[in-house]
């Protein structure tokens, strides 16, 4: 969910905010499925958008390192730079939404529910996502020990492979990541045959850690190889659609080793190449480009608070009686969660941002 780019591209921001409110509507089903019971199968189109989330941080944040790091002389200060944009973005508002949820499970429940010490250091879900404390935070998780290793590794590579080009380095590095995945996901089903699809596989980071790197190889497709996305660009949007349709209907209907292996290989290659086509869209007009881009910046803060902070403390405390009062609930929780997460945006994010601009390393 990484938005520090020169520029922005409308587009991309589109992607981010339908992405965003995708999840929002699909975490609030739960308030309409005691009176829609069918309205649950949606569920899964809220994991596609989880996927755009990782596929477009990967592309922005591939942008950047490019930029930085790959086109520009490489030195350890620059991959700690880019480590200190991250973390400032995303560290501080994490960790007060962490403690804003302690007191708040205290108050509904008189304990801490299932919290621990792993969610200090985005460990909760290194095995298994099986927790309900702050549970959307798996997803950060998996994107920060990304953002946290790819640098390092790409350090660690490009020293040991000193003949290589930076470039090279990059998509070495990007492999890395997707072989891992894809071998640790086989090892995980044939050691731990009963594992629970959603928690362990789809929601734990070593077996996620792929997910971001597919818009990875975007990026460096778009920066080095430009002419050969836009020649093909509707082709990539079709089989991307083709893709993910295939990915939905096979989760739903099929349950063997395929959905819990390749099919974390197909949904976000699959998910890049719709992402692809958002690129090159032909611009906006001003006024919804400024529409796109304010909501946009606060995405991330929506996404964090929504859930814990809003959505469970709501339904605990107002249980609908009917489907009217139940939508009504649904309009509730987006209008808190959209304002609970601005003002965590303006409060405590861009002050910080400010501040990170502040700091030198030197």
């Amino acid at each position: 969910m990484e938005n520090e780019i020169k520029y922005r591209n409308a587009s991309l921001d589109l992607v981010r905010v339908v992405s965003c409110f995708t999840v929002l509507i699909t975490h609030s089903l739960f308030v309409l499925k005691v009176f829609i019971p069918k309205i649950g199968m949606f569920a899964l189109v809220g994991n596609l958008a989880i996927e755009m989330f990782f596929a477009l941080s990967g592309f922005l944040i591939g942008n950047i390192f490019i930029k930085k790091i790959i086109e520009s002389e490489f030195a350890l200060k620059k991959v700690l730079e880019f480590l200190k944009n991250r973390f400032f973005k995303t560290l501080p508002t994490y960790y007060l939404t962490l403690l804003i949820s302690l007191v708040v499970s205290y108050l509904m429940y008189g304990d801490f529910q299932d919290f621990n010490l792993l969610f200090l250091f985005f460990l909760q879900n290194i095995h298994e996502a099986d927790f309900f404390f702050f549970s959307t935070s798996y997803s950060l998780a998996i994107e920060e020990w990304f953002y946290l290793s790819f640098p390092l590794i790409f350090f660690l590579i490009y020293s040991i492979f000193k003949k290589s080009t930076k470039k090279q380095v990059f998509l070495y590095s990007v492999m890395l990541y997707i072989l891992f995945s894809a071998f640790f996901r086989f090892y995980k089903l044939i050691y731990y045959p009963n594992l629970h699809w959603d928690t362990a596989f789809r929601k734990s980071i070593l077996t996620r850690l792929d997910g971001t790197a597919y818009g990875l190889v975007l990026s460096y497709l778009n920066s080095y190889n430009k002419n050969f996305i836009k020649k093909n660009i509707s082709f990539f949007l079709i089989i991307g659609c083709i893709g993910i349709a295939f990915s939905i209907l096979s989760k739903m209907k099929v349950h063997n080793f395929l959905i819990y292996t390749v099919y974390f290989n197909f949904m976000p290659t699959s998910t890049v190449f719709i992402l692809a086509k958002f690129i090159y869209l032909p611009p906006f007009n001003s006024t919804f480009t400024n529409i796109l881009k304010q909501i946009s910046i606060s995405s991330y803060c929506f996404y964090l608070v929504h859930l814990q902070l809003v959505y469970i403390p709501l339904s605990t405390y107002w249980q609908a009686k009917n489907l009217t009062e139940a939508f009504l609930q649904c309009f509730c929780m987006y209008f808190l969660t959209l304002s609970l997460g601005y003002l965590l945006y303006r409060t405590v994010e861009v002050p910080m941002m400010k501040l990170k601009d502040k700091i030198l390393l030197s």
